[in-house]
């Protein structure tokens, strides 16, 4: 495993408040204060596991802005949802296949996977992650560049409104605005059935 890098566990796999701050005080604050970064705007999943007293108190010390996501919106406003993982999942299968081939016999394990994953962090271009940012609208921030028609979910008909009777073109990326003119269009439609 690389010299500076950290692994959190869990039995249960999940992340927990305690290994999150334990992230934020033994290799954020080093890192940041080893390269003189300040000031620092953090990006957090809003889940209860990320936001804690403790953990805000450490940031303010360290003079990081903790911004929380909403929660369960990460095919929306989350970077490494947004455009991360699905490059990352075909990296790793690729990474996978290579270990085998170069460790006849061998199996992924707790004991190698950090062989894998640096592979992985190599290879991962910064761009990525930068479009990440600009396409949830955080940097540069633009209320716009967020692809609201994923807030829709999948393709289906709204009690007697689909998406062509709202002006919805599922082959587009729909702005704020329609997506604001779709739910209203929803609504009217909504208040029609009910008044019948």
């Amino acid at each position: 495993m690389p010299s500076k890098w950290g692994i959190g566990r869990r039995d249960t796999g999940w992340m927990t408040a305690d290994v999150f701050n334990q992230f934020i005080t033994e290799l954020f604050a080093p890192y940041l204060a080893e390269n003189n970064i300040k000031p620092v705007i953090l990006f957090i999943h809003g889940h209860k596991s990320h936001i804690t007293l403790q953990l805000s108190l450490t940031c303010k010390e360290l003079g990081v802005e903790l911004v929380a996501l909403y929660p369960n919106t990460t095919r929306i406003t989350q970077p490494a949802d947004v455009s991360v993982f699905g490059p990352i999942k075909k990296m790793y299968r690729k990474a996978v296949r290579k270990f085998q081939s170069e460790n006849v016999g061998e199996v992924v394990t707790k004991l190698n996977i950090a062989i894998i994953i640096k592979a992985i962090v190599d290879d991962l271009k910064s761009q990525t992650i930068i479009k990440g940012f600009q396409a949830c609208g955080l940097c540069p921030f633009d209320k716009n560049a967020i692809d609201y028609s994923k807030c829709l979910g999948a393709p289906r008909s709204v009690e007697g409104t689909d998406r062509q009777t709202a002006d919805y073109d599922e082959n587009k990326i729909m702005s704020l605005k329609e997506f604001e003119k779709y739910c209203r269009a929803c609504n009217d439609r909504q208040d029609e059935k009910i008044e019948i």
